[in-house]
């Protein structure tokens, strides 16, 4: 029971939440994990609910997410009261949503960006501007992360993604300076290790200089997956627009949060 965009069934999905497309898949997906956790590995309908329930957002996506759930494997029925909390907006999105879902021929209207996307399209637009200063010998860098950026707004990733990528990789960059040269293996391990680690729960359970269990363990993995996810994703696409960049991404994270560590 994921949520596998080559299914059939992720398009309806898809379609329903295009206007919060906000971790998609990410976060119908912890729900199904959270669900088989409280399960000992089996997904429950009672679950499934308190799952749904214990997301920290409004009721209106809350009935959005059952909603999803129906068109993607019916683990919910259509309840009035989920839909009486939807806007006009989310509620012309369900009805194309339904008609994918039924494989009725009719296409559904475009739905509008969704507002992440407009304020990623600004960020970048102003960082295409700053890379014209940079030296002759990193115009390629600048090139390379504008190619990129543009490559993750596209694709429309999960929150983690596009963090990484407008956020964090820039102000690492501005504070350590851009060194394109290559790392090795282990100087970008120690990167990764301390970027998907330690900007999560594990900092917040260190302040509390709280003992780590067995759930305490699992649940700083699960804490720390989107990063490493969003750390793949963003590599891979830098690495086909311009392997400096990211180079350079790795080198100003190590410099400024791994000093001291091995680096061979």
């Amino acid at each position: 029971m994921s949520l596998d965009r080559k299914l059939p069934a992720y398009r309806a999905v898809e379609t329903l939440l295009a206007g919060d497309a906000e971790g998609l898949q990410f976060t119908l997906n912890h729900v199904v994990d959270q669900a088989r956790a409280a399960g000992a590995g089996l997904v429950t309908d009672i679950g499934l609910d308190r799952a749904v329930e214990g997301l920290r957002c409004p009721d209106r996506e809350k009935a959005l997410v059952r909603l999803a759930f129906f068109l993607w494997d019916g683990s919910y029925p259509i309840d009035q009261q989920d839909l009486d909390l939807l806007t006009r907006a989310d509620r012309e999105r369900f009805l194309a949503a339904l008609a994918t879902h039924l494989g009725l021929p009719w296409v559904a209207p475009k739905p509008p960006a969704p507002e992440w996307r407009k304020e990623s399209e600004e960020f970048l637009a102003r960082q295409r501007d700053s890379f014209k200063d940079l030296p002759d010998h990193l115009k390629g860098v600048g090139e390379g992360l504008t190619a990129t950026g543009a490559a993750i707004i596209q694709q429309g990733f999960d929150p983690a993604t596009r963090r990484l990528l407008t956020g964090d990789m820039m102000a690492a960059l501005s504070r350590a300076g851009i060194d394109p040269k290559r790392p090795t293996n282990r100087a970008e391990a120690n990167a990764m290790t301390a970027y998907c680690f330690g900007n999560g729960r594990l900092e917040d359970l260190r302040a509390k200089g709280k003992a780590l269990g067995s759930r305490e363990v699992r649940s700083l993995m699960a804490d720390a997956a989107p990063r490493v996810a969003a750390w793949l994703r963003v590599r891979e696409a830098a690495m086909r627009h311009g392997p400096e960049a990211w180079w350079a991404w790795v080198n100003a994270y190590a410099k400024l949060h791994c000093q001291g560590w091995a680096r061979k």
